[in-house]
């Protein structure tokens, strides 16, 4: 599990729960990854997105489905709070984009005879 400190936080790093995402994020895992499911003649693709990080796309990352969780219960003032703090993290680590890099991946699966 790796660990990973909020940007601009001076408390010790957190552990960050570990995603089954991890197990294929990079090419050669991914390649692996694919290989285990049965695919011979694999091949994987990578293809670099940047995307300059605005304040909508760095919020849209918090609100989307992956971390929308951490916003319930909170009322529109905690919540304002939290995206200011965020924002203002980010300008203060000089965050300016977003890397957005997709992995894509082929291969053939032989056939069962069946």
């Amino acid at each position: 599990m790796c660990r990973r400190r909020w940007p601009g936080s001076s408390a010790s790093p957190q552990p960050w729960p570990s995603s089954p995402l991890d197990a294929v994020s990079d090419a050669d895992a991914y390649h692996a990854w694919l290989q285990r499911r049965g695919l011979i003649a694999v091949t994987v693709h990578i293809r670099q997105m940047r995307l300059r990080l605005t304040p909508e796309i760095a919020w849209l990352i918090i609100t989307g489905p992956g971390f929308v969780a951490a916003l319930s219960g909170m009322d529109s003032s905690a919540a304002d709070g939290m995206r200011n703090e965020y924002l203002e993290s980010l300008s203060r680590s000089g965050v300016t984009e977003l890397d957005a890099t997709t992995l894509s991946g082929i291969g053939t699966r032989l056939s069962d005879g069946g």
